[in-house]
């Protein structure tokens, strides 16, 4: 490995680890201790990762000498000013949508059919206008896929392109931390949980970066992360409509991946 691409692996290991540091580098002493879901630890952890995110995009041209219009355009932040070869950031982004829906297709029919349209709204409101829902349906993808997507595969030697979804995982592993030493779980459990997120995340990192490569436009990646992380992980054991939503969950998974080789 030249000293070249050591270096800017080492930089995007430090970039990857600099978004857990900063939510826990100089906690203000009326917030440590307190658990994750806290409003006032939130509040704190987006300002301090917000602050990040410009730090990242402004610091690092500075550090490479790059121009700062090409910088933008390589980060993919604005539809219509990418470096995708089709020029359709729009249509792009539907196409991620309609694709991540597809994915779904089980555990959004099921939802559907299982909970009433009171019940529906409720989840709305709380999922995109609750402090907890914006936090995970909207701030995380967006910050997230800026800084591992955006960022560090623009930094990252093609020769490494295939570690960085490690990088995304390992960095959930402070999750781990909060499990263990705040919530008192049990040793085995903790390791079971870290171990499971860290295959999870990294198999999303991957796909991530596919979806990256494919359109070089993050708002893509951002609405695929915003589902998942809506949905979650689907449902093995269920008891009413058992067969059909193991076949949509079939059906679903032979349909992402067709739409994903086209």
């Amino acid at each position: 490995m030249s000293s070249i691409v050591a270096y800017q692996f080492l930089l995007c290991i430090i970039i990857s680890m600099s978004y857990v540091a900063f939510i826990y580098y100089r906690v203000p002493h009326e917030l440590q201790g307190k658990d994750r879901n806290d409003i006032g630890v939130i509040r704190f952890r987006m300002i301090r990762v917000s602050i990040l995110c410009v730090i990242l995009y402004i610091g690092i041209p500075f550090v490479y000498g790059r121009d700062m219009k090409e910088w933008t355009k390589d980060l993919g932040i604005i539809p219509g000013f990418t470096r995708s070869s089709d020029g359709r950031d729009l249509v792009n982004i539907g196409k991620s949508l309609v694709l991540i829906l597809v994915l779904y297709i089980g555990p959004i029919v099921k939802y559907y059919l299982s909970t009433t349209l009171t019940d529906q709204i409720e989840d709305l409101k709380y999922s995109f206008f609750s402090i907890y829902g914006f936090r995970d349906h909207i701030f995380a993808p967006i910050s997230e896929e800026f800084i591992y997507r955006s960022i560090i595969l623009n930094i990252v030697p093609s020769t490494m392109i295939n570690y960085t979804p490690f990088l995304f995982g390992i960095a959930h592993f402070h999750h781990g931390y909060q499990l263990y030493y705040r919530q008192n779980y049990e040793l085995r459990v903790v390791i079971a949980n870290v171990g499971f997120q860290l295959l999870y995340t990294s198999l999303f990192g991957y796909l991530m970066n596919h979806i990256w490569y494919e359109y070089f436009n993050v708002w893509s990646n951002i609405i695929i992360h915003l589902v998942c992380n809506l949905i979650g992980f689907p449902e093995m054991e269920v008891e009413k409509y058992r067969w059909g939503y193991y076949g949509l969950l079939v059906v679903g998974v032979i349909g992402f991946v067709k739409m994903l080789r086209m």
